[in-house]
């Protein structure tokens, strides 16, 4: 209850749009995605997510991802690339190699057909842990945020210690990916929120921006590398100078469709 009128506060004091003006149609898109996420999750059903705060908490992870995105902290992408390609695609620690981004523009199709390659289930090790992910479809809905900005999808998932969204947003011509995940602590609560948001690319990549971290996302279908399809996350650590971006330590971790011969987290010594 306590979380329901937190939630509920901050929409009116600091509204994208106004939770009271969603439309029926993505309130049962919301709940549909609530009940498969809660199905799938003993410690999303064990929690004090509801059905009712679950789609209060997917406008509050629009707002404080889409202000993340806004704010003075947003990193060009020409300097994501410039720090991955220095300092992770020749790496010889790599355990999975990945192509350089290359950036350009991208419509909504492409936008969709690339979150729809990580829907499914996918098991893997983070850090210490053993992580079993749910992506739902993405969702295709027009929902007007602001003057400029549409809200045209999105994508509901349980990550191994928590839950969130990944949202696509138009302005214009233009489509932005955020994302937002709430993570639990040992009790149950929710205890972290992390904004983000990404650059597509045309290999079919994803390169996640968090207020310290760099997660370079992709779908790999070689079978040279393992029998199934595999999900590969290759990130860095990074701090904002002045100067630019200075990184701290890599890490690489791949996930599977199955839980059997899981590769192990790879954590990732960089060059100062």
């Amino acid at each position: 209850m306590r979380l329901y009128f937190y939630v509920l506060l901050l929409l009116l004091l600091h509204p994208i749009g106004n939770a009271a003006d969603l439309e029926e149609g993505l309130s049962d898109l919301l709940s549909t995605d609530y009940q498969e996420l809660a199905a799938f999750s003993k410690k999303l059903r064990a929690c004090e997510v509801t059905e009712e705060s679950f789609r209060l908490l997917f406008w509050e992870g629009l707002t404080k991802s889409f202000d993340f995105y806004k704010t003075s902290k947003k990193i060009h992408s020409t300097d994501i690339d410039r720090l991955i390609a220095t300092e992770l695609f020749s790496h010889t620690d790599l355990s999975h190699p990945f192509k350089k981004p290359e950036m350009r523009k991208t419509n909504l199709a492409k936008a969709f057909h690339l979150l729809n390659q990580f829907s499914g289930e996918w098991h893997g090790h983070w850090g210490p842990m053993n992580v079993h992910h749910f992506w739902l479809p993405v969702r295709q809905f027009n929902q007007a945020v602001s003057k400029k900005f549409t809200l045209v999808g999105f994508q509901s998932c349980f990550t191994g210690d928590g839950f969130g969204w990944n949202y696509l947003v138009k302005e214009g011509e233009n489509i932005t990916v955020l994302g937002f995940v709430y993570h639990f602590n040992d009790e149950g609560r929710i205890s972290a929120k992390n904004p983000h948001y990404a650059y597509m690319n045309s290999n079919n990549q994803l390169t996640w921006v968090s207020d310290n971290h760099i997660y370079h996302e992709f779908i790999c279908d070689s079978s040279h590398c393992f029998k199934t399809r595999h999900y590969v996350i290759s990130g860095v650590k990074y701090e904002k100078q002045t100067q630019g971006l200075q990184s701290e330590y890599g890490f690489q971790t791949i996930y599977l469709p199955d839980n059997e011969d899981l590769p192990a987290f790879k954590h990732i010594t960089l060059n100062k």
